[in-house]
């Protein structure tokens, strides 16, 4: 059985990021929320899985400026894992939680694309689930499943996972929809 746990929903104040070493300022504000909302709330129950909306780590830079995508993934995406997560994961350790986020990333298979990306990171500090957003609306520029298709199915499969993945975890199954 699952112990019953506390979950957070973050709403953090977001600074739009022109370059990728900017996302640190955010993070670093993040950082100082999770802290202060796990102290705050685990007086009950521990806190075992955080929420950072969309947007929280690098704002909205691609549509505000109506970047190309081979802008984009030079100046701004990022890598999942990598450097951002690392720091996020660092804040997973540190308390003992699941935490959910999401960003622009790139992706290996599409080296001038990139993908608007939810992810969760596990109390390890690893990232153990990633998530494409699967529909884009007017001024979103990112990649979606069905813009790549063919390729998709060949590295994905056709099945629901391919789409609708979820994460098997010791606090139960977790999905992400952006």
């Amino acid at each position: 059985m699952i112990e019953q746990y506390m979950a957070l929903a973050l709403q953090p104040t977001m600074r739009g990021c022109r370059k990728r070493s900017e996302i640190v300022h955010n993070i670093s504000h993040i950082s100082e929320l999770m802290d202060a909302a796990v102290w705050l709330s685990s007086i009950d129950l521990p806190v075992r899985l955080m929420a950072i909306p969309e947007g929280a780590l690098q704002g909205f830079t691609d549509e505000v400026f109506d970047w190309d995508h081979r802008k984009y993934v030079e100046e701004m995406a990022i890598d999942i894992p990598g450097d951002e997560t690392e720091l996020l994961g660092r804040k997973a350790k540190q308390h003992g939680a699941y935490i959910i986020a999401q960003a622009k990333a790139k992706h290996p298979e599409f080296p001038e694309r990139f993908f608007n990306c939810a992810f969760i990171i596990a109390p390890n500090g690893k990232v153990i689930h990633k998530h494409h957003k699967l529909q884009v609306f007017a001024r979103e520029h990112s990649t979606v499943p069905h813009d790549v298709w063919d390729r998709w199915v060949q590295l994905y499969g056709e099945n629901l996972d391919a789409c609708f993945p979820v994460a098997d975890t010791e606090i139960g199954r977790i999905g992400c929809v952006i």
